[in-house]
């Protein structure tokens, strides 16, 4: 038998049709129910997966520690995997992975292929009918990557039948994995800053986010990049590929809902608290796609300089490790959450919109305008995002234990916000010991 690996642009010929999506689907719930996740099991559906020359959509992958340990193809009939032979082939390339077959019309048939096996023998299927088999079979698989498999298991000392591994693992780059690993964030927040900065956003109805080059921060995202040995895997003009991505992520900073109210917050960030202390609740509904609120992880640098103990990063390292054609764009939102830990009084909770030109978003990025930054005339990028679009509802308005003319600025905000629609409410802080100079 004609044992190559041929090339395919995905593991099927033919898309899956509703009864294959919802059999994937059912299998997929049934495998996570079996396969704990505290014991390192991940399973996935409509997974796009393999070396990054020849990517491939899989039915379902199962991981184990981060490492795939099991693929599944689910079709009608036995006689409709003719292009099992192929995507066998894409499998046992990159891992050491079992492939299974489920044939759902045929009383929950499974056809499994080891690589072993098909190393040895070929295309040369072994059939199980217990899903609790199948499933044992999948815990008794180790979990390695060969460093080199070769195209014909009987021409290993024929250097052109050679195939270097490379592995990816489109999960990282998922958005959503970028979420799933920064957390779920749903607390209040709070804002500081100018009255003229918030008066500017309600007379003209958006929200500000800046870009990162004009932050106070000159190592923004450059702390995670360095420790995961980014700069070591790109080509030397890392600054023309830097300015790519780090021009196309805009934030705006908030702090942590114990800090509402706080006279450190209100001298560094409130005008010398003559400004204000928004709070805003996170609606939910809005956090999607685009946009990534989340607090940021303040880290030590390491005494060798390039290695981490944090988890996240780690895995970051592993990924990029393990690539050939890396790009900065590869790794991003991730890596603008971290910062030294020289900052971590800010309690900083950072909005982020990943502004990219992309498929991976279906909607289309903002529109990006231009400035010079006030305190250190840096041109940096910025956009405006609507305050319908915006996904952090404003609450409350605190005003600040030194701003004159208190009681008549609460009235007028009051009712510019009730003439805008906008229903937060408007108080004074109950800071009440704080010297104000000109009272």
């Amino acid at each position: 038998m004609d044992n190559t690996f041929p090339q395919r642009k995905r593991g099927r010929t033919s898309k899956p049709s509703f009864d294959e999506k919802l059999s994937i689907l059912a299998l997929s719930e049934d495998l996570t129910k079996k396969l704990k996740a505290d014991e390192g099991y991940e399973v996935d559906s409509f997974v796009k997966w393999g070396p990054t020359s020849n990517i491939r959509v899989f039915d379902i992958v199962v991981r184990k520690d981060g490492f795939v340990n099991a693929v599944f193809e689910v079709r009608n009939s036995y006689n409709d995997i003719v292009d099992i032979y192929r995507i066998a082939g894409a499998v046992f390339r990159d891992t050491s992975a079992s492939l299974f077959i489920f044939n759902y019309s045929s009383k929950a048939t499974f056809y499994v292929q080891e690589r072993d096996s098909f190393i040895k023998k070929g295309f040369d299927f072994s059939t199980i009918n217990s899903l609790d088999t199948v499933v044992d079979l999948i815990k008794k698989t180790p979990i390695t990557i060969p460093e080199t498999i070769y195209s014909r298991p009987d021409d290993k000392n024929k250097n052109d039948n050679k195939i270097e591994l490379k592995f990816y693992n489109e999960k990282v780059l998922d958005p959503m994995w970028c979420r799933e690993q920064l957390g779920i964030y749903t607390d209040d927040i709070c804002r500081y800053s100018s009255l003229d900065s918030l008066f500017s956003t309600l007379k003209y109805g958006s929200f500000r986010m800046n870009g990162l080059p004009g932050m106070n921060d000159k190592d923004e995202g450059l702390l995670s990049w360095n420790l995961i040995n980014v700069v070591n895997r790109l080509p030397t003009d890392t600054v023309k590929l830097r300015k790519g991505l780090i021009n196309n992520a805009f934030i705006i900073s908030y702090s942590s809902k114990d800090k509402i109210d706080d006279l450190t917050q209100w001298r560094l960030y409130g005008d010398d608290a003559k400004g204000v202390c928004c709070v805003f609740s996170v609606r939910t509904d809005k956090i999607a796609e685009r946009f990534f609120l989340h607090p940021i992880k303040y880290i030590d640098i390491p005494k060798d300089g390039n290695s981490t103990s944090d988890d996240l990063l780690a895995e970051l390292k592993k990924y990029v490790d393990n690539q050939s054609d890396l790009k900065y764009s590869d790794i991003s939102p991730i890596i603008f959450y971290y910062k030294h830990k020289n900052y971590e009084p800010e309690a900083e909770v950072r909005l982020l919109v990943d502004n990219k030109k992309t498929s991976a978003y279906s909607t289309p990025p903002y529109k990006r305008e231009w400035l010079l930054t006030y305190s250190n005339n840096i041109p940096n990028p910025y956009i405006d995002i609507p305050i319908k679009d915006f996904p952090l509802k404003l609450e409350k308005i605190l005003l600040g234990p030194n701003m004159n003319d208190i009681d008549t600025i609460q009235v007028q905000l009051e009712t510019m916000l009730s003439q805008l629609g906008i229903g937060a409410v408007v108080e004074p802080s109950k800071i009440t010991n704080y010297r104000n100079p000109t009272k």
